[in-house]
């Protein structure tokens, strides 16, 4: 794969790695300790989804609360609904931070690190009810443009499906995926393909649920 294998820009290799439920992002944690020195410790990758090449986010590497010294970041973890991203450092506790839905990018929830030093991280999601019903989904990016003289290129839209008991989980193999005008885009398990020029709208359906884009 082009761009493989990958580093940190501090030369150090990785120690955590957790992809974003989405399947669209990628995130990694570096322990190298930065004494003394600003800590940008937390990586972000944009998955390609028809090649799984992997690009830097913008922002990235993201910054660990604190404006400097020795940290130790060894893990990461993305919950459930892909809003927060929590990393775990093993003197100070876990950070967390609010997740772009679109373009991945890490906003810090808290300045400071809480809870216990762990070497290990990991989320568990609530459990839906095996009498929940979906009641809306939401389709992200909200809107794509393909700008191209090329045709061919793709744009891959990730689905969240909200239920009765109000939990969320993604559901983009599930849902049913269709374009108004194939001649313009063909979709597939939500990744579109430029097939022309022009606009379609992109629908996914679940249990007969609808959300579409433009």
């Amino acid at each position: 794969m082009s761009g493989s294998p990958l580093a940190s820009t501090s030369g150090a290799s990785f120690t955590g790695i957790a992809a974003h439920p989405s399947g669209s992002f990628l995130y990694a944690t570096d322990s190298t300790c930065v004494d003394g020195g600003s800590s940008n410790r937390l990586y972000g990758y944009v998955i390609d989804p028809s090649t799984g090449a992997l690009t830097a986010i913008g922002g990235s590497p993201f910054t660990l609360p604190g404006s400097s010294g020795c940290y130790y970041d060894e893990d990461v973890a993305a919950e459930a609904s892909g809003n927060f991203v929590y990393t775990v450092d093993a003197n100070d506790g876990v950070a967390a931070y609010k997740v772009n839905s679109q373009t991945g990018a890490l906003t810090l929830a808290s300045s400071s690190f809480t809870g216990p030093a762990a070497l290990t991280l990991a989320t568990v999601p609530n459990a839906i009810s095996s009498t929940a019903t979906l009641t809306g989904l939401q389709i992200v990016p909200v809107t794509a443009q393909i700008t191209t003289s090329t045709l061919g290129k793709q744009c891959q839209f990730t689905l969240k499906g909200t239920f009765s008991d109000g939990s969320t989980g993604f559901l983009i193999a599930s849902a049913t995926w269709s374009s108004s005008d194939t001649g313009v885009a063909t979709t597939a398990a939500g990744l579109a393909t430029s097939t022309g020029y022009g606009t379609t709208a992109i629908t996914a359906t679940v249990n007969g649920v609808s959300a579409t884009r433009l």
